[in-house]
């Protein structure tokens, strides 16, 4: 007899967008991103603005390089406000 499990249901971050209501735009220059994520850790807290930044340099369907961008901001956050 076979085990029925649930399956695990994938569930990506919700509003990984509300990062731009704080100035933070993959195009922008590395200095604005930053100050914008440091108005979102501030809001948000470190925890889910660093999972709202990985969804965008992990699973988002964006450019390569705009991937790249994130990963840095990610980089940068963890060094800044990680402990």
């Amino acid at each position: 007899m076979t085990r029925r499990t649930k399956k695990r249901k994938w569930n990506p971050v919700k509003h990984p967008g509300s990062l731009e209501k704080y100035g933070y735009s993959l195009h922008a220059p590395a200095k604005v991103r930053h100050q914008a994520l440091g108005k979102a850790v501030r809001r948000y807290g470190y925890k889910k603005t660093v999972e709202k930044v990985a969804f965008l340099a992990g699973a988002a369907r964006i450019a390569p390089y705009l991937k790249a961008r994130a990963r840095a901001d990610l980089n940068w956050l963890k060094k800044t406000y990680g402990r």
